[in-house]
């Protein structure tokens, strides 16, 4: 009995213990989903479309728009009616003075009664607005309960329900007059979202810039490490050779050291590759990935494309799509239309306040709710009133320093403006000669590797012909080697440059398969 007890309190205590790992491993967050698996291989453009989706930078340009959508909301708020209603309950007692005694009819019969007495009830309810005109309006009803000593000495309805309904209207004249001074806020808005979208898209640019680079810096380090790899593969196989002319006595033994060291430098080159391959593909990684589990870095490949189209447009023409794709160009133009927007509202709220006030409506009084409205809708208790109003500030001086300030913001826009088409056309120049010149320097490999692959074919010619040592082939080696790297390295920087010239005539995006406005939709 004892011992199945303690068995069954062991049972328990495993059972414990398997739920509170459950718990856990219930609780311990699930790693980053990685866009790239040990064994696989990226694609450019999948690689840009993870960046511009999963990027936290581009993230929090993404809720920079959001808030500007928010602000033209905000901006249009001011246009939204109010429905107001109110109540309002008076007890009132307060001596009479002279008029106020004659007006009410107290005679010398009752000259001690000098303090009226009130008690009413006021309720008013409509609703209230501004148009983008300007005209503020106002459409109320009032029904008001009135009780006091003149009304119960039944000279009057006792107690009077008095009613009321009617339009007021108020017109701007010269301050906020018109459209532009009322919409200037939701037009500049407006705006800020297109300004804010650019923005997005010109740090989505740079970004996919940044990727890019990383991106054939890593093909590059892929090739470079086949290239390394192939090097110690032929050091291994010459030396190979040369133990074979060693045995048949055609060689001596320092041909088999020298083939040793040769095939040692050529393996320390390969691990440098194998380093400079990783240091490219955590860079890679971290412009991929927003976390990342501590552990092996995935091994992961890219795609080794490296054919560039031949550049057919001049740099007039790739200026011409600059000034109309560009996005920072586009933003900068686009700011230059909010700040007019600005000038003209502050230019606005220099003058004078000069409005157009109109009233219409209509009262009733009876001694009932019902019958005092229902003589609003008759025409003999009209209440008609027009008028002007003017209010004139005196220096004016924050309206006209506010007006100085938008100017002056204006000028700097437009200033930015000229300064940036001065910079896009270098930028475009720059692009297309770099374009020229890498291509040159690419032609220039290609023949530096033929003719190092040539000279090595000879030199092993005449290795197997006796007429040179071990030695001066692997040297030829080591600059064939050498050669195939430069033409790489030739191939990767004029595939770098590309990119730099499309993003610098504004088609960086559409080269790679991606509308413009698909940059802010994400």
């Amino acid at each position: 009995m004892v011992t199945s007890r303690v068995s069954l309190r062991a049972l328990l205590v495993l059972i414990a213990a398997c739920g509170a790992l459950r718990s856990s491993a219930a609780e311990t967050p699930a790693p980053a989903a990685l866009p790239v698996q040990a064994g696989s291989t990226l694609n450019l453009r999948d690689a840009m479309r993870w960046v511009m989706e999963k990027n936290f930078s581009l993230q929090v340009k993404e809720q920079d728009v959001l808030v500007a959508k928010d602000s033209v909301d905000r901006a249009r708020g001011e246009f939204d009616p109010h429905f107001f209603i109110s109540g309002t309950l008076e007890d009132n007692a307060r001596r009479l003075n002279a008029i106020d005694y004659s007006s009410f009819g107290i005679t010398s019969a009752n000259p001690g009664v000098t303090i009226f007495n009130e008690q009413n009830l006021r309720t008013g309810a409509g609703f209230s607005g501004k148009l983008p005109t300007g005209t503020q309006y106002e459409l109320s009803t009032t029904l008001n309960r009135l009780d006091n000593d003149v009304n119960r000495a039944g000279r009057f309805f006792s107690p009077e329900f008095e009613s009321f309904a009617g339009l007021t209207l108020t017109q701007p004249l010269l301050k906020d007059f018109g459209l532009g001074a009322n919409m200037a806020e939701t037009r500049m808005a407006r705006l800020e979202v297109r300004i804010s979208e650019k923005t997005r898209e010109v740090e989505v640019v740079n970004k996919l810039i940044e990727l890019t680079n990383a991106y054939y810096d890593m093909v590059f380090g892929l090739e470079n490490l086949k290239v390394k790899d192939e090097a110690v593969t032929v050091a291994q196989k010459l030396r190979e050779e040369n133990q074979e002319r060693v045995r048949l006595g055609k060689m001596t033994d320092i041909d088999l050291t020298q083939a040793d060291v040769k095939i040692s430098e050529a393996r320390e080159e390969y691990i440098l590759g194998q380093d400079f391959l990783r240091e490219r593909r955590v860079r890679l990684l971290k412009l991929l990935v927003n976390e990342f589990p501590a552990g092996a870095i995935p091994d992961f490949g890219v795609e080794p494309d490296l054919a560039v189209m031949p550049l057919t447009s001049s740099a007039a023409d790739l200026y011409a799509s600059a000034l109309t794709l560009r996005p920072d160009f586009l933003l900068a133009q686009q700011q230059i239309d909010k700040n007019r927007y600005g000038t003209d509202q502050a230019r606005n709220q220099r003058l004078p306040q000069l409005d157009l006030k109109l009233a219409y409506g209509r009262g009733g009084l009876d001694d009932d709710f019902g019958p005092s409205y229902q003589q609003v809708f008759d025409d003999n208790q009209r209440r008609m009133s027009a008028g002007i109003v003017a209010s004139i500030a005196i220096g004016n001086h924050k309206a006209q320093a506010d007006y100085r300030t938008a100017k002056r913001k204006q000028l700097q826009s437009e200033m930015t403006l000229a300064d940036l088409k001065t910079s896009i056309s270098l930028d475009v120049s720059n692009a297309v000669q770099r374009i020229d010149t890498l291509q040159h320097r690419l032609e220039t490999a290609q023949q530096s590797r033929k003719f190092a692959e040539q000279g090595l074919e000879v030199e092993q010619s005449r290795l197997d012909a006796g007429k040179t040592t071990s030695f001066s082939v692997l040297d030829f080696q080591r600059k064939a080697s050498d050669a195939r790297t430069r033409e790489l390295a030739a191939r990767v920087d004029l595939k770098k440059a590309e990119a730099e010239l499309w993003a610098a005539c504004g088609l960086f995006l559409q080269k790679h398969g991606f509308a413009t406005g698909e940059t802010a939709a994400k």
